[in-house]
């Protein structure tokens, strides 16, 4: 999962946050260690430990008035549902503008894991001009 640091951000802080190690967060992210500060809008990964899988995700950036209620009810799923897949949320009263939440499908979709889909669908060759 991606997260946009904010004022105030520390490693320490986001690792609390997000239940994982200063170390993980390094190892996820190799030019932290070449870097002396990190600073706010600046986008590092955050490896998912110990968290339970989702069939397939999104990412949500909160925006300023949102709830969990209010960003369940947009995607039509259930709050517990966003704090299953979200467990760096330690207090579901707590979200704040700019935090990255993930955003599960609904229950009961059906995921393909066949094959994955293209970025950019094929050229159509009768389309083309010769």
């Amino acid at each position: 999962m991606d997260y946009v640091i904010q004022p105030g951000d520390t490693l320490s802080s986001i690792a609390n946050r997000f239940g994982v190690t200063v170390e993980g967060i390094l190892r996820a992210n190799p030019r932290l260690e070449r870097q002396a500060f990190i600073f706010p809008g600046q986008i590092i990964h955050i490896p998912r430990q110990g968290v339970v899988p989702v069939p397939m995700e999104s990412l949500y950036i909160v925006q300023p008035g949102d709830t969990l209620t209010r960003i369940a009810v947009r995607f039509n799923i259930p709050v517990g549902a966003l704090l299953e897949a979200n467990p760096q949320i330690l207090d579901p009263d707590l979200v704040y503008p700019g935090q990255i939440i993930a955003i599960p499908l609904p229950y009961g979709t059906v995921v393909p894991t066949a094959t994955p889909m293209p970025i950019f669908p094929p050229l159509d060759p009768y389309l083309e001009t010769k």
